[in-house]
Formats: structure tokens, sequence, C-alpha cells
């Protein structure tokens, strides 16, 4: 019974919020990409 109350609670947000009150970054730019690559392989591959 605790559990199911606990999700009545979750709070919904938008993707395009403000991370917080004093982030101008969205919420979305946090967002891991899954089928992105390293970044640090990108840079050794174009040396």
């Amino acid at each position: 019974d605790v559990k199911r109350v606990m999700v009545l609670n979750e709070k919904a947000t938008s993707a395009d919020a403000p991370l917080s009150g004093d982030s101008e970054r969205p919420v979305v730019d946090f967002i891991a990409d899954k089928n992105a690559q390293n970044p640090g392989y990108l840079f050794q591959s174009s040396e």
C-alpha cells in the first residue's frame, strides 16, 4: 500500500523546463544519448 501511495506523489516535468531554479539549461541537456559515440574515441580516431 505504501508503494502505491508513493507513486501518487511523483511529479511530472517537461524536458524543456530548467533543471533547477538556478539553471538556465533544460532537463533534456542532461539526458544521455545511448546511441552517441564516445567523445574520447572520436578524438583519438581523428588524430
